[in-house]
């Protein structure tokens, strides 16, 4: 039975006991955190120090030392190392002047000039990006202060009338999407490591956290900006 884990120096390690068998399982430093964090949701976790035993989600302490693992706690655990946050915080903070430079870019009138029936203007890629923020941040409040309840999809084509991106005003949404932008980011680096791993069920996707919901939102600025590329280099129109 996987019992926990905890950081010995620089290592992840996997403290194991059993009545026959004593071994320690390492893991290198970039072992995936995620992983780790999921294992320990699903099983008991209770870790054998000095003389006593850790409740579920008391973890050991500095200095403590493990039976098991025979080696001394060097610090505290767990740990979600900052290099998992900081470039999904550095993506949504670059994400709104990434798609302002590529809207502007487009010819006023291919703005909102549709490929094809039913396919998306470069105005509608680049507008859609701020009416998703505060779904986003309804979905952080929801799962900070009640993760059992699960997250709806959010689809325009099933959720929207075809043609209301098409009319909101190109300037406001950009200025919206930059200032809202900000004031999500701001919020973000507020999140502790475990509020940054709370998961909840997602009614389309087989797992969703709150890192991934924006890890996701961060890929989702790239996708359109992509989108509004292709508009603009677009060589022949129907």
């Amino acid at each position: 039975m996987l019992h926990g884990y905890f950081l010995i120096g620089s290592s992840i390690q996997f403290c194991e006991s059993r009545e026959w068998l004593d071994f320690l399982i390492d893991q290198p430093a970039n072992a995936d955190h995620e992983r780790m964090h999921e294992i320990n949701r699903q099983h008991p976790l209770v870790l054998v120090t000095g003389g006593y035993k850790n409740k579920r989600d008391e973890w050991p302490k500095e200095g403590d030392y493990c039976r098991t693992c025979r080696t001394v706690c060097l610090s505290a655990a767990p740990v979600l190392k900052t290099d998992h946050i900081a470039p999904i915080l550095d993506q949504l903070a670059r994400g709104p002047a990434l798609v302002r430079e590529l809207i502007y870019e487009v010819s006023p009138e291919l703005r909102k000039r549709r490929p094809a029936p039913g396919v998306w203007s470069a105005h509608e890629h680049a507008v859609h990006l701020p009416v998703v923020q505060p779904i986003m941040i309804g979905r952080l409040k929801q799962m900070l202060t009640d993760p059992s309840r699960p997250i709806k999809s959010y689809e325009p084509s099933r959720d929207d009338p075809d043609d209301a991106l098409l009319k909101l005003d190109l300037e406001a949404e950009m200025d919206r999407f930059a200032r809202e932008r900000i004031g999500m980011v701001t919020a973000l680096k507020t999140l502790t490591p475990d509020q940054w791993e709370i998961s909840v069920e997602h009614e389309e996707y087989f797992h969703y956290s709150v890192r991934i919901m924006f890890r996701h939102l961060a890929l989702h600025d790239l996708y359109h900006a992509y989108r509004i590329e292709e508009r603009l280099l677009r060589k022949h129109w129907e």
